[in-house]
């Protein structure tokens, strides 16, 4: 059985080191002295048209003035040339718990992202954490045409959903927060534009008329997720490049069985 989430378990962002390129950040968890690599992010698709950039300037990097210690940065990036050529113009700053798979992340961008870990430790009852977020000054569609009137926002949610516990098969962008394979859903539904760092707490809520069952829980049979991204529909290429989301101190509250 894999480890779970501990009851008073902070994701705090301190804990990261470049990728085995040198090229841009992973984050891990660190509990009973064990790493644990539970977060991905967009960052290697990004890589495919970064050239030489720096590490900082990667779609999900580290902030030093974070809440407490550093905390993540997700900004909404240009991919330049060869991503406007792919259709895929913008790459938002992204942070979850899954696992990114590069080896088709450029002809199935949607289904690269694999949501979801089987490491609930219980039912979830709120998502609490800390962000501020400022959106770029242009939204633009998937073409990279400007958008009048429409502003990018920023998205953080946390899902669980049902799986088989012998044939895993996560969720993906394309159906994260609207499969029917869902149970729970904790989501920011106005986020705002805070300048200064502001707490957020939102419960989670039934999806699909689905109650959470303990024994499906204690047989593997959930996954969760933690998601959070600079543009809100960046996973289909719109959103404003500059779009800045900074995240600390993420909580899940879980409740008493």
């Amino acid at each position: 059985k894999p480890t779970v989430i501990p009851r008073n378990h902070v994701f705090s962002f301190e804990n990261y080191s470049l990728d085995s390129s040198g090229k841009y950040y992973t984050w891990h968890e660190i509990i009973n002295n064990t790493q644990l690599d539970w977060w991905s992010n967009g960052n290697p698709g990004f890589k495919m048209v970064a050239s030489n950039k720096p590490a900082n300037n990667y779609p999900t990097t580290i902030d030093e003035e974070g809440l407490s210690g550093r905390c993540i940065k997700l900004t909404t990036r240009d991919t330049g040339i060869f991503g406007k050529m792919a259709g895929m113009p913008i790459a938002a700053g992204s942070i979850f718990l899954g696992e990114f798979d590069n080896t088709n992340a450029m002809k199935a961008p949607l289904e690269a992202t694999k949501f979801g870990l089987q490491i609930a430790q219980g039912k979830p009852a709120t998502l609490t954490g800390y962000y501020k977020y400022t959106p770029g000054a242009k939204f633009t569609d998937k073409n990279k045409n400007a958008v009048e009137n429409r502003r990018d926002a920023c998205a953080i949610y946390s899902v669980v959903f049902e799986v088989d516990p012998e044939n895993f098969v996560p969720l993906n962008g394309s159906n994260i927060t609207s499969s029917d394979r869902i149970v729970l859903i904790a989501e920011m539904k106005n986020p705002g534009e805070p300048a200064e760092w502001t707490e957020f707490n939102i419960p989670f809520e039934s999806k699909n008329g689905k109650k959470f069952d303990y024994n499906k829980l204690a047989n593997n049979e959930y996954a969760i997720t933690v998601v959070a991204s600079s543009s809100k529909d960046g996973a289909f290429f719109e959103g404003a490049i500059g779009s800045t989301l900074l995240v600390d101190e993420i909580k899940i509250g879980w409740e008493q069985q």
